[in-house]
């Protein structure tokens, strides 16, 4: 059994730390051809996207409920299973199926 738990204030530390990148890429596109020309701003706009996601556990637990199911007909793959009863967006209670002796 494993227990992930989001820490304190994650979400609201995480924003402002991408807000701060954000920030910087805009002002890279104002000065350098370069970040302009990629697109900086966007890029890491996508990025930023992406990181909230993966702060979600929800997410999380979707995406390794599509793998559990893709992976059934191979007899020899386990994946977690996750409980949605006990999980949340700030914490993920899974357990990989094995049985292990408490010692």
């Amino acid at each position: 059994m494993a227990v992930k738990v989001q820490r304190p204030r994650i979400l609201a530390k995480t924003k402002a730390d991408l807000g701060v990148i954000t920030e910087l890429a805009s002002i890279a596109e104002r000065r350098l051809a370069l970040a302009r020309k990629v697109g900086l701003k966007a890029m890491v706009m996508e990025f930023a996207g992406g990181v909230l996601k993966e702060l979600d556990y929800t997410n999380e637990a979707y995406h390794a409920k599509r793998l559990a199911d893709n992976m059934a007909r191979f007899r020899t793959s386990r994946s977690p299973r996750f409980y949605a009863r006990n999980s949340s967006s700030k914490r993920a209670v899974a357990h990989d199926g094995v049985r292990r002796r408490m010692r």
